[in-house]
């Protein structure tokens, strides 16, 4: 009888061996070179970077100053966006506090619109780094780039569809 016991967990650990295997197996193949897992789904995203890259044609200097741009960038939309975050917590607790006043509620509402100015600010300022990077003869595909990016600005390009991640959270 302790042999049938060895022997079934043996087995077991097999299974649990080969299981394991299986799954880092499929998590390897679903990396793509870059180390990034690869999106899944009827409709794959498409990156900004990758966009940027491929409509510009930008060289290897280009991309670095690219990418030192999108490091900025990304680094002052955290930090807007946790800001933010704060500040609609902040602002939809007043509905919960009875002494809440009108100033507080409208201190609130321009801290919001103020961060939402800087949010768009920073994104300007980056495209026109963007701009910058560019030699004359891709400044045309960089006006043709721009209409292509709105749908990531968080609105509708012009008949264009709605951004793929829907409306933004709250």
């Amino acid at each position: 009888m302790t042999m049938t016991r060895e022997r079934l967990l043996t087995l077991v650990v097999l299974a649990l061996l080969l299981l394991n295997l299986t799954t880092l197996g499929y998590v390897l193949w679903q990396t793509n070179r870059s180390g990034a897992v690869q999106e899944r789904g009827p409709h794959p995203r498409t990156r900004p970077e990758d966009i940027i890259i491929g409509k510009l044609q930008l060289d290897e200097g280009q991309q670095e100053r690219l990418w030192q741009s999108i490091e900025r960038h990304r680094e002052a939309s955290h930090r807007l966006n946790d800001e933010l975050t704060d500040l609609r917590r902040a602002y939809f607790a007043l509905l919960s506090d009875d002494a809440a006043s009108t100033a507080m509620k409208i201190g609130l509402e321009q801290a919001i619109s103020a961060n939402r100015q800087a949010y768009y600010a920073a994104t300007y300022a980056h495209f026109d780094e963007i701009r910058a990077l560019c030699r004359p003869d891709q400044l045309t595909r960089f006006d043709e780039l721009m209409e292509a990016l709105l749908p990531f600005f968080g609105g509708r390009g012009p008949g264009g569809p709605p951004p793929p991640d829907g409306p933004p959270p709250f």
